[in-house]
């Protein structure tokens, strides 16, 4: 990977550059995308691309030079390294399809989900390794620190999740997803074929041909002060709290905590799950296909459930 990495960052809106701003200020945090290549000295943004102007969201030193509007972006050809494509879910394929016609780029962080759908997730992941395009989607929880010691520590000993809890927010693709995909980063791959659901008592459960079962909460409903993922293992119990900032980490037997891993500068989790998706470039690897798709298939799994 060269020293400067040339990026295009596509789609202006809270992720891609909103969430680090007020009042058209730049805060110096590192929430979005935009604020998150900023705390990376060898990442250069190039271009800014929306579908519409955002002058009157952002200050114009940040804005002017470097903007260009989608449909301009797309008609001519361009070469850069890295592509952040941080549009509306629904547009994914559509907007990855115009841009790929004419640029040529090595790498792309996805903002999650992947797409609006299974079919359109298999249409972009397909996209872009039949150009040999490294790509990672941004489900940020999962590229944390602390998520990542404690899913090391769960290998090492070998343990593997007998059964787990999501206590959610929001709607099932676009925020439920996250947990989903943390859920499914503990899990083995060929531990994910769904067998059996139930909706029983409100509360929706997937049984997989493991014996695993996932059983889901809060669906639709607003952020509580719970852990959003519990993992079971037979030795341990791992309790995501404050929204995945803490680990605490549980003896079964004892129902002492013995360790609490947390992720550093939560307030910049952007930043943090930025440079895990750079390392990951720079050993040439992409993010896992199976468990990205997975994310898709209990989202309608979840759906079906919940009427």
């Amino acid at each position: 990977m060269s020293s400067l990495i040339k990026t295009a960052l596509v789609g202006l809106g809270k992720i891609g550059i909103g969430y680090d701003f007020k009042d058209g200020v730049y805060q110096g945090t590192a929430k979005s995308h935009w604020g998150a290549i900023q705390k990376h000295p060898g990442v250069e943004i190039v271009k800014l691309i929306d579908a519409a102007p955002t002058y009157a969201l952002y200050s114009k030193n940040v804005i002017s030079e470097r903007y260009c509007d989608l449909e301009t972006f797309c008609s001519e050809r361009r070469e850069y390294d890295l592509l952040i494509l941080a549009t509306p879910t629904k547009t994914h394929l559509q907007v990855l399809r115009q841009i790929i016609d004419k640029h040529y780029f090595k790498f792309i962080i996805l903002e999650k989900p992947c797409g609006a759908n299974l079919s359109e997730c298999y249409s972009i992941i397909d996209t872009l390794e039949e150009r040999s395009i490294k790509w990672q989607v941004n489900y940020f929880r999962s590229a944390l620190p602390n998520t990542l010691a404690s899913l090391d520590l769960m290998m090492q000993l070998k343990e593997v999740p007998i059964s787990a809890e999501i206590c959610g927010y929001g709607d099932t693709l676009n925020i439920f997803s996250h947990f989903l995909h943390l859920f499914a980063k503990f899990v083995p791959d060929e531990s994910l074929e769904i067998a059996n659901c139930d909706f029983a008592f409100g509360i929706p459960t997937i049984t997989f041909s493991s014996g695993l079962e996932l059983s889901v909460r809060n669906i639709g409903g607003p952020r509580q002060d719970e852990p959003i993922l519990c993992l079971v293992f037979p030795s341990y119990i791992l309790r995501f709290q404050r929204n995945g900032e803490e680990i605490e980490i549980i003896g079964r037997q004892d129902g002492l905590i013995s360790d609490v891993l947390r992720s550093p500068d939560f307030e910049n989790y952007q930043e943090v799950a930025t440079r895990e998706f750079l390392l990951k470039f720079q050993g040439g690897l992409s993010d896992n296909r199976l468990k990205i798709q997975k994310v898709h298939e209990l989202v309608s799994t979840l759906d079906s459930l919940h009427g």
